[in-house]
């Protein structure tokens, strides 16, 4: 994902939240790697119950410069409690059925 797509995605996002909270759980310095626990809550615009996701995502630096970035967030989870997927995705994903 390029920098712009990541900012589009945000921008998507943050629209369909109400709120949103970012808590950094654990964060890993060594050599030239940076590597955050993240756990995100949101209260979205479609329904009155919040949403918890978590993730971790990593980066290489060169000096101040973020060269190679590896992102584990858990996105399915995430926008299937937005209900933006189709029902029980995660288990149909884990289950090796062909969607579509």
């Amino acid at each position: 994902m390029e920098p712009d797509d990541f900012t589009i995605l945000v921008t998507a996002l943050r629209e369909l939240m109400a709120s949103l909270t970012i808590t950094l759980r654990k964060i890993i310095d060594q050599d030239d790697y940076l590597t955050a626990f993240l756990s995100v809550s949101h209260q979205p615009l479609s329904t009155a119950e919040p949403i918890a996701a978590s993730g971790m995502d990593s980066a290489r630096f060169d000096r101040e410069k973020i060269i190679e970035t590896y992102n584990y967030d858990d996105f399915i989870n995430f926008f299937g409690r937005l209900n933006l997927l189709i029902e029980n995705i995660t288990a149909m994903c884990l289950s090796g059925l062909k969607i579509g």
